[in-house]
């Protein structure tokens, strides 16, 4: 069997069906995971055909399934319409009935298993300012750590109950960011013990109650490292993360499209950085 050397990569891909843009990316590059949008999806019934489709390709190819993932944590950022449940807000599930959380978390656990998804990249971990930013606004469980811990944990924990790979976001914390990463890269001026008593807070709860998959945040931490954000430092990642908070779980980038981080290399340069 060839080196898989696309094993890091996560790929977005275009259109609804199994396609030859698909076996490039299973065959060729040898990709370790999927990532499902809007336009990927048309009901339940095509995506579960076309998650069953790229599973068994796989397997005959690459002799190993993929990753399978879509970004499902309700409100804006939710790509499933109907009829699959509409899950609201965290915010708002979070202010109407802490109970709430439990039940939509697990309603959406069993949807996207039904269809073949493996993957979720939530739950957010982000600890909301008094006034969330526009980005991270109805995407946070609220502004006290401990009460966005218990939910964060809550989520995870129903999704793996289901056998899907939970993703606590985004490490090390990016509530207090003031710029959008899709746009541009914000700086966050917290030092070490700042985060350890507010932002890191909710990681360490996740950590503890067994989390397989933590996303990095595209933000500069300059008390942490000056020149690099969190996505691309070994300070943050391998340091903070790894050594300290004891992560042995598999770490995963946000979109390294987004605007916060192509400044620091065309694509190629990027990738390399990353993997």
């Amino acid at each position: 069997m060839k080196k898989q050397q696309g094993i890091h990569i996560v790929s977005g891909f275009p259109g609804t069906q199994f396609s030859h843009e698909l076996r490039f990316l299973i065959k060729d590059v040898q990709v370790g995971g999927l990532i499902f949008f809007k336009h990927n999806i048309v009901d339940p019934f095509q995506l579960a055909e076309l998650c069953a489709s790229i599973q068994k390709y796989a397997l005959d190819i690459l002799e190993r399934p993929l990753f399978l993932a879509i970004d499902h944590e309700g409100g804006k950022v939710q790509r499933t319409t109907k009829p699959f449940t509409n899950i609201p807000a965290a915010t708002e599930l979070a202010r109407a009935n802490p109970d709430l959380v439990e039940k939509y978390a697990r309603v959406a656990a069993h949807e996207l298993k039904l269809v073949g998804i493996n993957m979720n990249l939530a739950p957010v971990a982000d600890i909301s300012p008094a006034s969330p930013h526009q980005f991270l606004e109805g995407r946070t469980y609220g502004n006290d750590p401990k009460t966005v811990s218990i939910h964060v944990v809550t989520v995870m924990k129903n999704f793996l109950n289901q056998g899907i790979i939970p993703t606590v976001k985004h490490f090390p914390g990016l509530g207090e960011a003031l710029l959008d990463p899709h746009e541009t890269l914000p700086t966050i001026s917290r030092d070490l013990e700042d985060l350890q008593r507010w932002e890191l807070i909710p990681f360490h709860a996740a950590i503890k109650a067994g989390a397989p998959s933590i996303m990095t945040s595209h933000a500069l931490y300059p008390e942490l490292d000056e020149k690099l954000p969190a996505t691309l430092s070994r300070k943050i990642l391998v340091d903070l993360l790894r050594e300290e908070m004891n992560f042995s779980g598999t770490v995963i980038s946000d979109d390294l499209e987004m605007g916060a981080i192509s400044k620091f290399g065309d694509f190629e340069t990027i990738i390399n950085l990353v993997i």
